[in-house]
């Protein structure tokens, strides 16, 4: 289910920069960079690492030690990866459904991200319990 939630930014304000999955396939950068995070400030929301300028968002990260020469293809693919990213300062962050294209969520598209993560021999028995219980209708706001 954690899959298919991701974070639609807005001013940054209330997303974790290492620790929230707000690029694109909900990859936290503090796993696919361990290195990068250690040698960072790790608790900043995006809000912290950058400003608003002329020409858009600017990112000011900061590091405790200097990056050596042999590091400097996986600053590259950390700048690749964090550069299309739109901070807009008039907006709030927000979660979204990201699974179906509509972006809203629906009891079907969770059904299918749920059955996609099963492997076949399980969905059977897990999905009889699933639809035994008695849960009440309710209308989610995200």
């Amino acid at each position: 289910f954690r899959s298919g939630i991701k974070w639609k930014i807005g001013c940054g304000s209330k997303v974790k920069f290492w620790q929230d999955g707000w690029l694109d396939g909900g990859i936290l950068l503090l796993e696919k960079y361990p290195r990068m995070y250690s040698m960072s400030e790790q608790h900043q929301f995006i809000q912290q690492l950058g400003v608003t300028s002329v020409g858009g968002w600017e990112w000011q990260l900061q590091w405790r030690i200097l990056f050596r020469e042999a590091k400097i293809d996986i600053v590259a693919k950390f700048t690749e990866d964090i550069e299309g990213v739109v901070v807009q300062t008039n907006q709030q962050d927000s979660w979204c459904w990201g699974v179906d294209l509509s972006v809203r969520y629906t009891v079907n598209s969770a059904y299918k991200l749920l059955n996609r993560h099963l492997s076949s021999e399980n969905n059977d028995d897990l999905f009889n319990e699933l639809w035994k219980l008695k849960v009440p209708s309710v209308t989610l706001c995200l």
